[in-house]
């Protein structure tokens, strides 16, 4: 088993519905094993890969590059509605975290010691929240 990654974000309301102050993503990785990396995937990671120095770096997008990896379902004219929403929240943006968990598998919510993961994210999330 390898570590899990647990990234966080203060003023992150999802769907920008004033649903929350801050957001905790859990395993935001593919499963280990899984070597399958289609063409498209490559392309949407590119504008962070692209550069070795972007390593454990917050890297923007294009409205374009946003558009291919992110928001596909929506027309070009919603899309840039995203970005630009984005781009305002962004310039207000307040800390940004990185955790791992050594030892958890994929099924980290699920298995054994759930419990210090949700804690953890809680914990930050409260102390973080605008």
């Amino acid at each position: 088993m390898g570590a899990r990654r647990v990234r966080h974000h203060a003023d992150a309301a999802p769907g920008d519905r004033g649903l929350g102050a801050a957001a905790v993503v859990i395993d935001s990785a593919p499963t280990e094993g899984v070597r399958v990396n289609p063409l498209s995937r490559v392309r949407s990671l590119f504008p962070a890969l692209k550069n070795p120095g972007n390593r454990h770096r917050a890297v923007g997008f294009t409205p374009a590059e946003l558009h291919y990896a992110f928001t596909n379902t929506l027309t070009k004219e919603e899309s840039q509605k995203v970005y630009d929403r984005s781009r305002r929240q962004a310039s207000k943006c307040g800390p940004t975290d990185y955790h791992e968990f050594d030892g958890r598998s994929h099924w980290t919510c699920g298995e054994a010691g759930w419990e210090e993961v949700a804690d953890y994210a809680l914990d930050w999330a409260l102390r973080n929240a605008r």
